[in-house]
């Protein structure tokens, strides 16, 4: 008598939950009484500290669970996991703990992205007619990925924001692959929103713990190697991937090219000008933009990736569909409101 694979998924996410449960309030505990109060984000919205680095609790139980599904799960795709994740997570926890200065992070990350992309063989995703054009591919591969990978660490300042973004893509990249008979690659993705939603218990506002870069940067390295590996074996279209990532880099990248183009300090500067931080300034309600988010998501970008999904052939249109209206509100209300506050 075979287990049923609805029952054997609901086990595993429920396990998962009440495992990162029990080890956030642990870590929150130990952090709390031993002083470990890493050194403020450099976008965040809260003036108190709190204790930061949460993320290892939920990085360990993900881990944990994938180790139990492995013989279950493409080679390629666990050890991309296992070991890309775990040595972006681990630089993360070094910046959170010493604060690694900016070059050093960033040739970790491209480090990461290149092998990555190495390993999982997307740099031959493309028929290349020049070896110049190969070269472009990889270069805009490495450039868009730590992007994202970036845009994860930028938002984590905001109280619940990243944790119910990844939750929210999670689940719906989990069930279309599901969808394909792909029950323990979506499991992989369940599980994923499972331990997040038990970490958005204590991340909610007012969050009692964030997930500094340790958690922030492996949860963005998992959406560089997850969609990548996804698009190269036909699972969910690439096109899909950008819309429902497109709520992370529109905002970070509307706001970065304002900043550059008012010649600000991009590394060292403090700053306001995220449209989730005039959000709260004006609410003041630190909830607020998870809430707005939630509705983004719910309303418009997963939407939009279900047709994307279901009529691939007009992909780009409708990424350029979801991008646009997104791209005016996130400027309207972040670095405008920013200049004229």
């Amino acid at each position: 008598m075979t287990a049923n694979p609805l029952f054997i998924s609901l086990t595993y996410c429920l396990i998962s939950f009440i495992s990162t449960v029990i080890l956030v309030s642990l870590f929150i505990k130990i952090s709390e009484k031993i002083g470990f109060i890493s050194n403020q984000h450099s976008i965040s919205i809260r003036e108190e500290k709190v204790p930061r680095a949460g993320g290892v609790g939920f990085i360990f139980i993900f881990y944990f669970s994938l180790f139990i599904l492995k013989p279950l799960l493409p080679a390629s795709y666990f050890w991309s996991i296992l070991i890309g994740g775990g040595f972006i997570s681990f630089i993360g926890f070094l910046d959170d703990l010493k604060g690694l200065s900016p070059f050093s992070r960033i040739l970790a990350q491209i480090l990461f992205v290149y092998l990555i992309g190495d390993y999982l063989g997307a740099f031959w995703y493309v028929d290349y007619e020049r070896e110049i054009m190969k070269v472009l591919f990889i270069f805009s591969f490495i450039i868009g990925s730590v992007w994202i990978m970036n845009t994860f660490n930028f938002i984590d300042g905001a109280d619940g924001l990243l944790s119910i973004n990844v939750i929210l893509i999670s689940l719906f990249s989990g069930m279309l692959l599901v969808a394909q008979d792909q029950i323990y690659l979506g499991l992989s993705l369940l599980i994923l929103a499972s331990v997040n939603i038990a970490f958005l218990i204590f991340n909610w506002a007012p969050a009692k713990v964030f997930m500094g870069d340790c958690g922030s940067l492996f949860l963005g390295s998992l959406f560089v190697i997850i969609p990548s590996y996804t698009v190269l074996n036909d699972f969910i279209p690439l096109y899909t991937w950008a819309i429902l990532l497109s709520i992370f880099y529109t905002e970070t990248s509307v706001t970065l090219i304002f900043r550059v183009l008012k010649r600000k300090q991009i590394f060292k500067e403090r700053h306001n000008y995220h449209a989730y931080q005039q959000l709260v300034l004006a609410t003041q309600d630190h909830s607020a933009p998870a809430k707005v988010s939630i509705l983004i998501q719910l309303f418009w970008t997963l939407p939009l990736g279900v047709a994307c999904y279901l009529f691939p052939q007009y992909g780009l249109s409708i990424l350029i569909l979801t991008l646009l209206p997104m791209v005016l509100i996130f400027f309207y209300y972040g670095p405008r409101q920013a200049e004229i506050s």
